[in-house]
């Protein structure tokens, strides 16, 4: 048992707590004990009431905290509308975002766009509109800088007869932007734009 308890935490913190009855063992009468009192027909009802209590009493507690959950979740829906209301000007629609329209030549015959950009703080965002695209063929959008770096935009798939709106963003700011091209999967520049 010493063995067991030196290799065994949760066995030594439990002899740890009741070591202590030992001593107060050495004090009790062993004939004394067979003259124990029933414990009564009450004990049972006692048992009873006090599980029912204490079920009731969790179940207040529980109805409590849904009620308090419930009124926290109206409180933020409602300093979220008041926050946006004063954020957009008291119900009015934001302000639009800042367009900046680019004309855009087209390398194919057919195919027509235009675009607009949008300056963000963490890149430059095409709006871009185009029509006569192959249906279901494959597009990638670059975005070069003034180092003539090409930059990731993003990719769509054209649909015929259909004018589509794309919205592509890179990583390069707008004050290094110099031209955004649309690249066919063959490697073919489609759309060109000087920015």
């Amino acid at each position: 048992m010493r063995a067991h308890l030196d290799g065994c935490a949760a066995c030594r913190a439990e002899y740890e707590a009741i070591a202590p009855l030992a001593g107060a063992l050495r004090d009790v009468d062993p004939d004394a004990l067979d003259r124990l009192d029933e414990p009564g027909a009450l004990l049972g009802r006692r048992i009873e009431a006090g599980v029912a209590a204490e079920r009731a009493r969790r179940n207040r507690s529980r109805s409590l905290r849904r009620g308090a959950v419930a009124a926290a979740a109206c409180l933020v829906l409602v300093l979220a509308f008041a926050a946006g209301t004063l954020v957009t000007g008291s119900g009015t629609a934001p302000s639009p975002v800042p367009l900046e329209a680019v004309v855009v030549a087209s390398e194919v015959d057919g195919v027509a766009a235009r675009a607009d950009l949008v300056d963000h703080t963490w890149g430059v965002e095409i709006k871009l509109v185009a029509t006569g695209l192959e249906d279901g063929a494959a597009y990638t959008t670059t975005v070069r800088d003034a180092a003539g770096r090409d930059y990731p935009a993003g990719e769509f798939l054209g649909v015929a007869d259909v004018e589509i709106r794309c919205n592509m963003n890179a990583s390069v700011l707008r004050a290094d932007a110099t031209a955004f091209t649309v690249w066919d999967t063959d490697g073919e520049a489609v759309l060109r734009a000087d920015l």
